[in-house]
């Protein structure tokens, strides 16, 4: 064979074999833009309810519970039989404390009262000493929360004013997780109400909590089931 036909040959070859390459590029190329990236299947399944309960979402389920916003009160004897000067020897030292803030800030005032007695009788009035709320005392006392709590089987009444609640610091660890059940344990403390930080004389607590939280999964995501908090 010439060396002319030699080199030709050697040539086809090359160029078959780059076209058969280029093709087998051109199907993989094709294949791989039609399938779905791990970007998008990360995306479809995001709306999902969650496989496993992270600890944002048991922080979220524990801060919506009940417990969680239960409140720490602070109470005044609002009524009682006698005189309204009497209030010092009736009161404890912290109560006085609290109802000498109370009156300096301009929420609360005593007044003297007559009340029939339980047959509705006048004749005898017994006079009581009522603890009433100032035009200030009433703006204050209906954004806080403020409530007047009346002895069962009794003539006296309380004054309750909500000065901490209770708030989640952190989750600190999920058991099971992974299961159809998990616990997660956190950590939680007293911060002051809007009243709470009004109020100087009352006493500030320190403690850090400490809580469980206990889960269940159902077809719609997990659900807080029960919860346990203490220090």
């Amino acid at each position: 064979m010439k060396r002319m036909d030699v080199v030709s040959a050697a040539f086809c070859s090359f160029v078959l074999l780059a076209g058969c390459n280029s093709a087998s590029t051109l199907k993989e190329s094709q294949a791989t833009a039609g399938a779905p990236t791990a970007a998008k299947e990360s995306q479809a399944t995001t709306g999902a309810p969650t496989a496993t309960l992270e600890r944002q979402m048991a922080a979220r389920l524990i801060k919506d519970s009940r417990k969680l916003n239960e409140q720490r009160f602070e109470s005044l004897s609002a009524k009682w039989r006698g005189q309204c000067e009497d209030r010092r020897q009736r009161y404890t030292d912290r109560e006085n404390v609290l109802y000498d803030e109370l009156e300096r800030l301009g929420y609360i005032k005593y007044e003297p009262t007559q009340i029939d007695d339980r047959f509705g009788n006048t004749v005898y009035p017994t006079q009581y000493c009522l603890l009433k709320l100032t035009d200030e005392g009433n703006k204050i006392a209906s954004a806080n929360n403020w409530a007047f709590k009346h002895s069962e089987g009794s003539s006296l009444a309380f004054l309750d004013i909500p000065v901490y609640i209770m708030e989640l610091i952190e989750v600190t660890g999920i058991r099971g997780g992974e299961t159809s059940s998990a616990a997660a344990e956190f950590t939680w403390q007293w911060v002051p109400t809007e009243s709470g930080q009004k109020l100087q004389s009352i006493s500030r607590p320190t403690l850090i909590g400490r809580g469980a939280g206990f889960f269940q999964k159902y077809d719609d995501g997990w659900r807080l089931v029960n919860i346990h908090v203490g220090y």
